[in-house]
């Protein structure tokens, strides 16, 4: 043996005093550690064979030499898990069918937050719930709305209102058509 007792226990002892865990070890120096540095380098080498993350954090909760760094640890795949969930959760609000009257519903309020922008020197108020009714009414009828997600309602509505204020404006010469247009 290139070494003694005493030398590998003063190594021991300075890699424990670094707040370092020793994570193997010769069988022929375990003796050396302690009835806990033991049992925990047993559970480490038990983790291989864990299959889940439910029963890593169940080993890890209910080691008694458990350290700061594996309540650590335990805290992070809980927050990763949590994580995981709420994205899970949220992709099944998003991707929910809406009915034809939460999609009414929805549609028109994200259209009357655009008032301000698209109306202004175009329609009235009336003019614009008449717009609005009609555009919501013929996408439904359509069938276009199943192809709209909830999450992405205020997007369509603001590229639809804008193509009409866009044909709008053409229309009653707001803007001139381009050159290719009018030759």
């Amino acid at each position: 043996m290139a070494f003694d007792d005493s030398e590998v226990l003063n190594m021991i002892e300075e890699v424990n005093v670094g707040g370092y865990k020793i994570i193997e070890i010769s069988e022929s120096w375990t003796h050396l550690l302690s009835i806990g540095e033991n049992q925990q380098l047993k559970d480490e080498n038990n983790l291989a064979e864990v299959s889940s993350i439910d029963d890593f954090e169940l080993l890890i909760f209910n080691s008694s030499f458990s350290t700061v760094q594996n309540r650590q640890l335990l805290n992070k795949y809980k927050k990763i898990n949590s994580n995981k969930q709420n994205i899970n959760k949220e992709t099944l609000l998003i991707n929910k069918e809406l009915t034809a009257e939460e999609f009414r519903h929805l549609m028109i309020n994200a259209c009357n937050e655009y008032y301000n922008e698209f109306a202004i020197n175009r329609w009235n108020k009336k003019s614009w719930n008449a717009l609005v009714e009609a555009f919501v009414n013929e996408t439904i009828v359509e069938g276009r709305y199943v192809n709209v997600p909830a999450d992405k309602i205020n997007g369509y509505a603001y590229i639809s209102l804008k193509n009409m204020a866009h044909k709008f404006d053409l229309k009653n010469g707001r803007k001139p058509l381009p050159s290719w247009m009018t030759k």
